[in-house]
């Protein structure tokens, strides 16, 4: 039993958590309700928590000196709604143990409160029956439990956080009719309780499975000229070994062996076959990595990467910044495509965060974007209702800009609306309320097709249907021809009023045909609507309208 938690238990904690997060995060991206891809909730937690416990160099740190650069890591890194839900139920844990060296059962319980009180401020409008109706009832269990005397450790807090949680999980469906009509629980839920499960194994001693689910980039054809005499390598070698054990074979002891590496650097993976030990390390110095690993055996494999020329590929390919002269002004918006890359910077947009639908932007991504403008104020367009939530917490960790988000939840309604900026202005804050507004006058119809078979709401689809749904994800209607589809969607977007411009963005895939239709139908309907057509790179969108 543990009554009490350092620094090390912190960082253990979260390790074994993050572990088992790994093991069952495909799991979790399973549980996405929707019939197209939505989101990867289990991966946007799983890297949002990594990127939190790579920052924490030294196990042997105090628990509070830990819990601050733990905390600032997991807040820069949220990815996705769940990711920034999650960074901020940890960083308001991890703030209740700032001026602490060690923390008992009843503080660790209330540093979970504080989180709770902190993921439920971080959202607008929080929904009940998911991740935070999750933590909230477990945490109220555990408040109840020790105001009657019926926990005395951590591994008891724990154990009541799971017992509580898995009740409220398989209740989220009762909670939420999506999740009832898909026969899901809910995925954030599920990813906390994971991460929770693993702090058990720790505290109980138990092993876990070593799954390396770690971010992986590109290979570089080469390019260093960002690079010089000057350059400070900050983010240090990203070192994999594959050993063969020679010397001391018998006697190996992996636990050992982490707890000597752990000196020498972070974010360790290590797993054992038999004689051959894998090590997957972040170090600033490898070469000190490969001398102490050389003292074990020989190496049958050796790969060591610079991390800082690692980021800074990473920002060049998924941030752009245009040559516009310095206006009162600055626009960042997010593309899923290069022709909507293309199109922002022809509209005036300063800096386009773009790597298509894989790619969902980090809080660290926002900010290195608005490091970048150069107007005295910054109007984001997010562009994906999973990336609202990541602007607006990049946007609160620049305090000393002024920053405003338009709540844009397609390329194309940035497309729509992003003409309307006024660049000279100095009322930003105004500028931001007609665009907002705007936005909310325009209906979008997205076009793709299903990846599962689902029932939402009165909607059965198949796997392969195309499916016709708003940008809030309503679905509008589905089928399995493309022009029943698109067209019967048209009708639904005009039966609900008159239009006065039809935007038409269409993909490869989509037929001449189907494209004159389109026109057609409009032009029939009424002569005063301006329809335009656009083809797009788009890949995974089939059709999408915009109807203003």
């Amino acid at each position: 039993m543990i009554y009490n938690i350092n620094g090390t238990h912190f960082y253990n904690l979260l390790d074994y958590g993050i572990r088992n997060l790994a093991v069952y995060k495909d799991k979790v991206n399973m549980l996405n309700v929707f019939p197209v891809p939505d989101g990867d909730t289990g991966t946007n937690m799983l890297l949002t928590l990594q990127n939190g416990l790579a920052a924490i160099k030294d196990t042997k740190l105090s628990l509070g000196k830990m819990a601050q650069s733990f905390a600032r890591a997991i807040v820069f890194g949220a990815r996705g709604n769940s990711g920034v839900i999650l960074s901020q139920f940890f960083r308001g844990m991890s703030e209740s143990f700032y001026d602490l060296e060690t923390a008992d059962f009843c503080e660790f319980a209330s540093a979970l409160e504080h989180g709770v009180d902190s993921a439920y401020k971080s959202v607008a409008n929080p929904v009940e029956g998911t991740i935070l109706t999750v933590i909230r009832e477990a945490i109220e269990y555990i408040r109840y439990e020790l105001d009657n005397y019926r926990l005395d450790s951590i591994n008891d807090i724990i154990n009541a956080f799971l017992e509580k949680a898995r009740i409220t999980l398989d209740n989220t469906p009762k909670m939420l009719a999506v999740l009832k009509n898909a026969n899901v629980v809910d995925s954030g839920g599920a990813g906390i309780i994971y991460v929770f499960e693993g702090m058990k194994c720790y505290l109980e001693g138990k092993s876990l499975p070593i799954v390396d689910n770690g971010p992986r980039l590109a290979e570089t054809t080469g390019d260093y000229s960002a690079f010089n005499k000057n350059s400070v390598f900050e983010y240090g070698y990203c070192t994999e070994l594959l050993i063969q054990l020679t010397f001391r074979a018998d006697s190996f002891s992996l636990s050992d062996f982490r707890e000597e590496l752990s000196r020498l650097g972070d974010s360790i993976v290590l797993s054992q076959e038999s004689d051959k030990v894998k090590l997957h390390i972040h170090t600033k110095s490898p070469e000190k990595i490969l001398a102490h690993c050389h003292t074990y055996g020989e190496f049958l494999a050796v790969k060591i990467e610079n991390m800082s020329v690692q980021h800074q590929e990473t920002l060049n390919s998924n941030l752009k910044v245009s040559q516009n002269e310095a206006s009162a002004v600055s626009v960042v918006a997010v593309a899923h495509s290069a022709k909507m890359e293309q199109s922002f910077f022809e509209m005036g947009a300063d800096v386009v965060l773009s790597g298509g639908y894989a790619y969902i932007p980090t809080a660290s991504d926002f900010v290195n974007a608005f490091k970048l403008t150069k107007g005295k104020s910054i109007i984001v367009f997010p562009n994906d209702k999973n990336t609202c939530l990541t602007a607006s917490q990049a946007a609160s960790l620049c305090r000393d800009t002024e920053i405003h988000i338009v709540n844009t939840k397609t390329d194309s309604e940035c497309y729509a609306v992003l003409p309307l900026v006024d660049y000279e202005s100095e009322q930003c804050g105004e500028v931001a309320d007609v665009l907002n507004e705007a936005v909310g006058t325009i209906d979008t119809v997205l076009v793709t097709r299903a990846t599962k078979n689902a029932n939402i709401s009165d909607h059965s689809v198949k796997e392969g249907d195309f499916v016709a749904m708003l940008s809030d994800k309503s679905i509008l209607v589905c089928g399995n021809s493309l022009a029943y589809v698109v067209g019967a969607a048209l009708k639904q977007a005009f039966s609900k009023c008159d239009r006065e411009i039809v935007t038409v963005f269409a993909n490869q895939s989509v037929p001449e045909n189907i494209k004159e239709a389109i026109v057609a139908y409009v032009n029939n309907h009424s002569t005063l609507t301006e329809v335009e057509i656009n083809d797009t790179d788009d890949s995974f969108y089939n059709v999408i309208l915009t109807l203003e």
